[in-house]
């Protein structure tokens, strides 16, 4: 399906995009707010932006990676080993932790109520949002380059970067800090994973260019249901709200 797009805005900020890419956008809109644009540019900064007017309204400070929660209240930035959490309504903020060191992905669950932060180290941690409580690590003894949580906030899947064995993709019960199954079948690294809203499945991409979707209706036997072939690496994943399509973001500069 080829879209043709109608560009609504064009974003300037001079030090903020200068000879760097985007590797991260997302919406949010709080219930008393406007739509908002969180964009994470490769010179280290996050800034947020109005949509309707297409104009900055306030930097978030360093960061290379951003997530926010279902209902667009809350933001949580990641700058090398420290975790801001932000209120979108009021852009006040609060350090959550500072001794998780190299995190890459984070995710909120469903209901917001928890941050999963993945890091290098092999880890993934999990926080009370509102009190800032660490409330359980899973080791997984792989380099964490994705998290992603299931829509009844439930299970935890992660994409694994250099694994010591195959490359793969793990989907957890983080609740009991089970490992349930282990994701494997690509060629090389896997950077990111996402769930389709319905929860039956998990899917994965990154390096070798193609896209895997696993069947985990029974997380602990999972089913590789297909692979599609993308034309270049994999950096991220997206379901559209009606959930009948994906969308992938490539290395090449397009988005399919």
């Amino acid at each position: 399906m080829v879209f043709e797009p109608t560009c609504l805005h064009h974003l300037k900020g001079e030090e903020h995009f200068k000879q760097a890419s985007v590797p991260c956008v997302l919406f949010a809109q709080p219930p008393d707010g406007d739509l908002l644009l969180l964009t994470v540019s490769e010179n280290g900064g996050i800034k947020l932006w109005d949509v309707a007017s297409g104009k900055a309204i306030q930097d978030l400070g360093d960061g290379h990676t951003a997530a926010t929660t279902k209902d667009g209240r809350i933001a949580a930035t990641c700058f090398k080993n420290e975790v801001k959490i932000w209120n979108l309504s009021t852009r006040e903020n609060k350090v959550m932790c500072t001794d998780h060191e190299g995190v890459g992905s984070i995710a909120f669950s469903p209901d917001g109520a928890t941050l999963a932060t993945g890091s290098f180290d092999g880890t993934i941690r999990l926080w009370d949002v509102a009190t800032g409580n660490h409330k359980a690590t899973l080791m997984t003894k792989e380099m964490v380059c994705g998290v992603a949580f299931s829509p009844d906030g439930m299970l935890l899947s992660h994409a694994a970067y250099f694994s010591p064995s195959k490359p793969s993709a793990s989907v957890w019960d983080w609740r009991t800090n089970t490992r349930l199954s282990v994701l494997e079948g690509h060629r090389s690294d896997v950077w990111t994973t996402i769930w389709s809203l319905d929860g039956e499945h998990v899917l994965t991409a990154g390096n070798d260019r193609a896209i895997g979707v696993w069947e985990v209706s029974n997380p602990s036997s999972p089913t590789l249901k297909h692979w599609l072939k993308d034309w270049d690496a994999v950096k991220c994943l997206a379901v559209t709200p009606d959930g009948d399509h994906l969308v992938s973001g490539s290395y090449d500069d397009k988005i399919r």
